[in-house]
């Protein structure tokens, strides 16, 4: 997905598609923000990153950024995908960008006890969307470590 939080080469690389030959190579490719765009961007990459997800196992998505207010409704488009799909969807936060809570009040409460620390409440928030029970452990497996 497109990235704005430095500057890039050209965000034409925020294209999925443009990881095949990795990937068809053999090689582990987690995606950032799942193709995911702002309410600005021009183009939505995140129906080739569906694509993509169910041409290549090898393939992951991470969620950073999701849970900020310029990508309303990027969770709840990923939580409705296929359960192969979500399985392969890893934790990210995005930090030091702290988590917007105002559209997701209805999932984490007014005063929920996380709410103290950002990092806790992203991954509060995303969790409510019922992604894999490895979510926030499975970037550890990929990397060769036992959580612990």
């Amino acid at each position: 997905g497109y990235e704005h939080s430095c500057k890039v080469v050209s965000q034409a690389f925020a294209d999925p598609c443009r990881l095949a030959r990795v990937l068809d190579c053999g090689a582990t490719v987690i995606a950032a923000h799942c193709g995911t765009c702002a309410l600005f961007d021009p183009v939505d990459y995140y129906p080739n990153f569906i694509r993509m997800m169910q041409r290549y196992d090898n393939l992951y998505g991470d969620t950073s950024i999701m849970t900020s207010l310029i990508r309303p409704g990027s969770l709840k488009r990923l939580s409705r995908e296929s359960e192969s799909i979500k399985a392969r969807i890893l934790h990210g936060s995005d930090y030091p960008f702290p988590p917007s809570r105002l559209p997701f009040l209805f999932r984490t409460g007014v005063l929920p006890q996380q709410r103290r620390n950002p990092l806790d409440m992203d991954l509060r928030i995303k969790r409510s969307f019922g992604f894999g029970s490895g979510y926030s452990s499975l970037v550890l497996e990929l990397m060769g470590v036992e959580p612990g």
